[in-house]
């Protein structure tokens, strides 16, 4: 394995970290950040909402491996990535007065 690829593996592994709360939900292990709802837009303040972000773990990975993280994240600004179904927890919508465009996927835009 070359230098860059150990150091990459050591590095992921290192970022694994529990960030917030460890709780089961659902029966799936889940890193609470924020206590916040994904389904109301309301439940972290002005500017922000709750997400669901999925994880995913390379093999070498050790220690707890939640399935999710749920925190609060700051509404799209102009050029962010964005979803273009409302429908989506994986990232905030864009922010008031802003869109989301589509992109070259049909399901990826930017707020513009």
């Amino acid at each position: 394995m070359n230098t860059s690829l150990t150091s990459l593996v050591i590095l992921c592994t290192v970022c694994l970290c529990v960030e917030g709360t460890l709780k089961t939900i659902k029966g799936q292990l889940v890193n609470v950040v924020d206590n916040c709802d994904p389904a109301d837009p309301n439940s972290c303040g002005a500017g922000k909402c709750c997400v669901k972000e999925g994880m995913a773990y390379i093999p070498e990975a050790t220690g707890p491996k939640p399935a999710y993280v749920i925190r609060c994240q700051a509404l799209g600004t102009a050029g962010r990535m964005c979803f273009l179904s409302m429908n989506s927890h994986e990232t905030c919508p864009c922010a008031s007065g802003l869109t989301c465009k589509a992109g070259v996927l049909g399901f990826f835009g930017h707020c513009s």
